[in-house]
Formats: C-alpha cells, sequence, structure tokens
C-alpha cells in the first residue's frame, strides 16, 4: 500500500477533496510543519511516504525552508504542489517550488490518481521524472505515466460542444474502443429518453465542452447537468466545481487539459443524488 502524505493549508478548505484520493486504497496521512521527529520509529514512517501533497491556494504559502525541512523529512517522496485558480505556478507568481510538481485543482485528483497508478505499475518511469523539465519533456512524461487500469466496458459516448474542441476528445476515447459522437453543445437538450433529435442510449456517457459560464447556467437551468459525466468548464471556483460534483455526480476539469485526464476522469463518477432547486452558479 503506496503512503501519502498531506499536508493541509492553514485556515483555509483544501483544494480538492481528500476523501476521493482516500478512495484509491492508499495509505493517506495528515502531515504538519508543526510535527516533530522524536524517535527513529516516526523516521521510519516518514521514509514510508512516497508522495508528498502541497496546496497552494495564496501566492507561495511555504518558504524554501519550509519545502527543505519537508524533503529531509520525506526523502523518497516525490512532491506534487496544487495550485488553486488564481495561483498557477509560474503564470501568477513568477517563482514556482523548483523540484515540485505543478497540477491545477481542477486536475489534480486524477492526475494523482495516474501517479499512484504507476507507481504500482511503472516503477522505471517515476523515477525518471526530473525536476528540470522543459514543457514538452513534461507533456511525454505525463503521456508515460499514463491512465490508470481501465474499468468497466466501453459504452456509447456522447461529446457536446464545438466541433474544433470536440475532435481531439473523440480520437482519444475511440482508441480505448469507445465509440464517440460529436454534437452542438445545443443538441445536449435533446438527450432524453422521452426526447427526439438523438438516438438515446440507456447506459450511454455523456461530456459538455462549454465557452464560459453564461453556457454553464444555460445547462443549470435547462436541468442538464445531471445527465454529464463529465463537464470542461473556465472560471469556475472550487465551491462551484464542488457543488456539480455532489449535487449533480459531474466531474469538472478547466482547459486546457490533457485527454488522458479527461479519460481518467470518466472512469469516476458516483451516483447522482438528483441535484439541488438552486443553482450553484450566480450571476
Amino acid at each position: 500500500m503506496i503512503a501519502v502524505g498531506l499536508l493541509e493549508p492553514d485556515c483555509l478548505p483544501s483544494l480538492f477533496p481528500a476523501g476521493e484520493l482516500a478512495g484509491l486504497g492508499i495509505d493517506l496521512r495528515c502531515i504538519s510543519l508543526s510535527d516533530t521527529v522524536e524517535s527513529e520509529v516516526a523516521l521510519d514512517r516518514d521514509a514510508e511516504i512516497r508522495l508528498v501533497l502541497l496546496q497552494q491556494v495564496r501566492r507561495r504559502p511555504y518558504s524554501n525552508s519550509c519545502l527543505q525541512v519537508l524533503r529531509r523529512r520525506f526523502p523518497f517522496a516525490l512532491f506534487v504542489c496544487v495550485n488553486g485558480r488564481w495561483n498557477e505556478g509560474a503564470a501568477r507568481s513568477g517563482k514556482p517550488y523548483s523540484g515540485v510538481l505543478h497540477v491545477r485543482d481542477s486536475e489534480a485528483v486524477y492526475r494523482i490518481r495516474r501517479l499512484i497508478s504507476c507507481m504500482n505499475r511503472q516503477t522505471t518511469t517515476m523515477g525518471e521524472y526530473r525536476a528540470l523539465f522543459s514543457p514538452r519533456e513534461a507533456l511525454w512524461w505525463w503521456l508515460d505515466v499514463g491512465i490508470s487500469e481501465w474499468v468497466g466496458n466501453p459504452v456509447p459516448l456522447l461529446i457536446f460542444g464545438q466541433r474544433s474542441s470536440t475532435g481531439g476528445i473523440a480520437k482519444a476515447f475511440e482508441s480505448y474502443g469507445w465509440v464517440p459522437s460529436e454534437y452542438p453543445l445545443e443538441k445536449l437538450i435533446s438527450v432524453s429518453p422521452d426526447r427526439s433529435g438523438l438516438p438515446f442510449y440507456e447506459q450511454n456517457r455523456q461530456i459538455a465542452i462549454v465557452r464560459n459560464r453564461a453556457e454553464v447556467r444555460w445547462l443549470l437551468l435547462h436541468k442538464l447537468v445531471s445527465g454529464l459525466d463529465l463537464l470542461i468548464a473556465d472560471n469556475l471556483t472550487v465551491n462551484e466545481r464542488r457543488s456539480l460534483k455532489v449535487d449533480y455526480a459531474c466531474a469538472v476539469i478547466s482547459k486546457p487539459y490533457q485527454n488522458d485526464d479527461l479519460v481518467e476522469a470518466m472512469q469516476v463518477r458516483s451516483p447522482s443524488p438528483g441535484g439541488p432547486a438552486v443553482s450553484p452558479l450566480r450571476e
């Protein structure tokens, strides 16, 4: 069982639900900078941790000295920093933590799932990570990490959005044996057992790609979110994404994205409780 250390942010909510990581069959341990190592037993437990998760809600919440303390405590761990929507590492702070994998909060759960799976399947790939990857090298490394083992049988997949956005997604799922079909977003309203316009499959899966928050509100207004497995949208807050996940069982990923993240996300869906009467998105 892989041991994962989660460093919680001070006085702020987590950027991603730790419960989704606990369901992966890992040993999830909450760690703190104030912890002291007082015995060899504690040293042994720290050495067991192979993945340390940091959360960057604001700009650089941890100093370089704090990171050095963590590196000494967990010498064999890969460090991953989850960045919030207003703090995306180099793009906003200009000083991303060096030697740390940076992921956005909307894709963090799925990428961490891929990392944990790769630790079990391809230890050599994990050992090839280098802190000074170029963007192209980093992309190829993530592609080598790959998605986790496929769960379930391929079923019909309906992808809604602009043709320029849906084509690459359709090809990605087609390579796994799925049968994807592409439609404009407006056609989503026709996908229902009691409506005509598109073929309906009881066991189909659905992805929607929107361009702005107004289109998300349109989906909520027409009560279409509960039928989606995955929504690709920008500029949604952490609370809004969580509301869509909890109330509608709809995963949310921001752009830009990797197709492997989408495939990983489609493997994770909890039963939909029906959704609330009030929209989680406000004007």
